[in-house]
């Protein structure tokens, strides 16, 4: 970005920030040139950029003025999962995406309030709290199964809804989800899951959507590259995030069985919350299996023990709420009535934990190859 540019955007967001109104006089060559330390000639420059833009308008020997009035700020309401300050792994990833958020719309006028878990509030409180607001962003894995989206039927003003991993059909709001086919498509770049005699899929929670949401990207990247030649199961743990880490250890030592140790094993885990104790039931029984996750790049070094080990798909939960807020933003300054699908690609992180094939095996038919099981702590 040039300086004149830049002068040009400070001047901008002071105007709206300011709330001139048409007619007001703005900024003169003598007082940019001086606040900027900029030569007049640029400083003249600056005006026709923005006379250009049709923020301003000038008349010779008196001046430039305001072309129209500020717009009025625009109050946004952010319902998030949790209370960000936290400092667990978790609620790490949520303040981090907070700060992308608040950043968004630190270039605006508008004013963005934070509402945690929205679930503690009654059906009519949230209707009444909405009528105070002119859009609303609303992180929603927590809010599918308590009913409360139905406060937000009265809403009238602009909506994205964020934090579930495939998009709800029906609703009458924008949504930004994850792409998982972006990343699970380049890993047979580099392996290929022909090779594995079995390949084991964990993760918590059968009335999880998330999990749900994340098995069936699975199945359908075996649909379309393949599998193991032996039977692929998927295995539902009932655990919480809090427990996730030890069940998984303890599910590995209990059910590996003992030949598996001659066999080629692909574990995946649909949770950064189970690789700990994927990595510990791995290191103590001695068995050689090579390990899938999926995690949060933003928030790893606070959700495990050590540094990143697991090759994993990034679920980039930070990037997919900066660009819910980006959308919203759009939406109310244009008013833009558009209902929007918005698909945020992942990324494959290769650490090493998925050793290359050596011999390619003939994979056996995939439909006839896939188990669903369900183990429970």
């Amino acid at each position: 970005m040039s300086k004149m540019s830049e002068i040009a955007g400070v001047l901008k967001k002071e105007f709206r920030e300011r709330r001139l109104h048409a007619g007001e006089r703005a900024a003169s060559v003598h007082g940019i040139a001086k606040r900027f330390r900029v030569a007049p000639v640029t400083a003249d420059r600056v005006l026709k950029l923005l006379e250009k833009e049709n923020e301003i308008y000038r008349i010779k020997a008196k001046g430039s003025f305001l072309c129209k009035d500020a717009p009025v700020p625009k109050r946004i309401i952010y319902f998030s999962e949790s209370k960000y300050q936290s400092r667990s792994g978790e609620y790490f990833i949520e303040r981090t995406r907070f700060e992308k958020i608040r950043e968004v719309f630190s270039g605006s006028a508008n004013a963005i309030d934070l509402v945690p878990n929205p679930v503690r509030f009654e059906t009519g409180e949230l209707a009444r709290l909405l009528e105070n607001y002119d859009g609303m962003l609303i992180s929603a894995s927590h809010l599918l199964y308590s009913g409360k989206f139905k406060a937000f039927d009265s809403f009238r003003g602009k909506t994205v809804l964020f934090g579930l991993e495939r998009a709800l059909p029906g609703l009458r709001f924008s949504q930004v989800v994850p792409d998982f086919s972006t990343a699970f498509d380049r890993i047979p770049e580099k392996y290929t899951l022909s090779g594995y005699d079995r390949c084991l899929v964990l993760y918590s929670g059968c009335h999880n959507y998330c999990a749900r949401c994340r098995v069936k990207s699975v199945r359908n990247f075996f649909r379309k590259y393949g599998n193991a030649s032996g039977k692929i199961e998927f295995v539902s743990l009932n655990t919480s995030s809090y427990t996730a880490s030890y069940v998984a250890g303890q599910f590995l030592m209990k059910n590996l069985r003992e030949n598996t140790k001659r066999e080629r094993l692909l574990i995946i885990s649909l949770s950064d919350y189970l690789t700990d104790g994927i990595g510990k039931a791995l290191a103590e029984s001695g068995v050689r299996a090579d390990v899938l996750s999926f995690d949060n790049l933003d928030g790893y070094g606070w959700m495990h023990d050590g540094p990143a080990w697991v090759s994993s798909i990034d679920c980039e939960m930070v990037r997919i709420g900066e660009t819910a807020a980006k959308l919203l933003l759009r939406l109310v300054d244009d008013g833009d009535d558009c209902k929007y699908i918005v698909s945020v690609p992942t990324t494959f992180a290769d650490r090493g934990s998925i050793r290359p094939q050596c011999t390619r095996r003939k994979p056996a038919n995939t439909a006839e190859n896939i188990e669903m099981s369900a183990v429970f702590y």
